[in-house]
């Protein structure tokens, strides 16, 4: 698959698989970059996040899995500036909390919620 989207400049989906089966909205995810390639084909690859989506049907007929998806426009403008500050101030503060430091100086204000949820210290469950 990982082969495909590259010769092919392709995103890939990420789903969390549960106990039950998959969770019902996954992100598409972009190949930044080829770390290393082993001599068995296996890659390490480093990925960004793009765009979510929600699952609407699961196809095994390949080695990996396919699936119909909606994709989920997101609204793309930034938080007012106050909501944006008091949410990154507290969570500094939960980060400090937990013995970890903030890096905020990339974070996109339009998505700044993914960054702020996605390096929380905490379980997918939560």
């Amino acid at each position: 698959m990982i082969g495909e989207c590259l010769a092919q400049q392709r995103t890939f989906g990420v789903v969390r698989a549960l106990e039950e089966g998959l969770a019902e909205v996954g992100c598409t995810a972009e190949i930044v970059t080829v770390v290393k390639e082993y001599p068995d084909g296996r890659l390490d690859i480093v990925t960004e996040g793009r765009k979510r989506f929600e699952l609407l049907g699961v196809n095994q007929e390949r080695s990996f899995l396919q699936a119909d998806v909606l994709m989920i426009d997101d609204e793309p403008e930034a938080p007012p500036q106050e909501a944006a500050s008091r949410a990154i101030q507290l969570h500094s503060e939960l980060l400090a909390i937990a013995g970890a430091t903030p890096d905020l100086a990339a974070a996109d204000p339009s998505a700044l919620s993914f960054y702020l949820a996605g390096s929380l210290p905490l379980d997918l469950d939560f």
